[in-house]
């Protein structure tokens, strides 16, 4: 396991010195606003295509770009995207409303291969997990310098800004965010975002 080393110089040029820091630089979290797209990053976590159904019915967004590929555990589908799919459609989500792309192994894929739907938005909801939102954002802030990005995680009891330092799990998790931060930094795969 990763171990989470303080401190940390974010690409940025922020020195991350405490747990504190590293949840602030992490866990980004904006209040739902409208979006004319949502791209739901790949997982096997069901809590993400949940929480993007619960905002598509209240209208916050009018389409949802699913992406992901081959799931690294069994799901019973043949790719993450198909997995969320089912869920969203179960939940009450048109099919119509969909777009499944089926190649993403990792986050750089993710937006890469979901940037033909993003394309043009002037506004752009993200769905992962929470300590994933940084670099999520970051990468789609590479190639949408001008869209606005709404950073809304999926609902993680187990994992939130106050308790992810309390499990060993979790911070083995951020610090491997961090590094692969560090990581697409160094590739030129993610844009510095505006100060929050």
């Amino acid at each position: 396991m990763t171990e989470l080393v303080l401190p940390w110089a974010a690409p940025e040029g922020r020195l991350l010195r405490d747990v504190a820091d590293v949840t602030d630089y992490l866990f980004l979290q904006d209040p739902p606003d409208p979006a004319e797209v949502m791209l739901v990053f790949g997982g096997t976590d069901r809590r993400r295509a949940l929480r993007a159904a619960d905002l598509y019915r209240r209208g916050l967004v009018r389409r949802i770009v699913l992406s992901g590929g081959p799931p690294k555990r069994p799901t019973g589908f043949a790719t993450e995207a198909e997995a969320m799919g089912a869920l969203l459609e179960q939940a009450g989500v048109p099919a119509a409303a969909l777009v499944l792309e089926h190649q993403a192994t990792n986050t750089l894929e993710n937006v890469r291969f979901a940037l033909p739907w993003l394309d043009g938005a002037a506004a752009v909801m993200l769905m992962t997990k929470p300590v994933h939102m940084r670099r999520a954002a970051m990468t789609v802030r590479r190639r949408l310098p001008d869209a606005r990005l709404i950073c809304v995680p999926a609902a993680m009891r187990d994992c939130t800004r106050e308790n992810w330092a309390s499990r060993l799990e979790w911070r083995a998790t951020a610090a491997a965010e961090l590094a692969a931060i560090g990581r697409y930094f160094a590739q030129g795969d993610i844009a510095a975002l505006p100060e929050r």
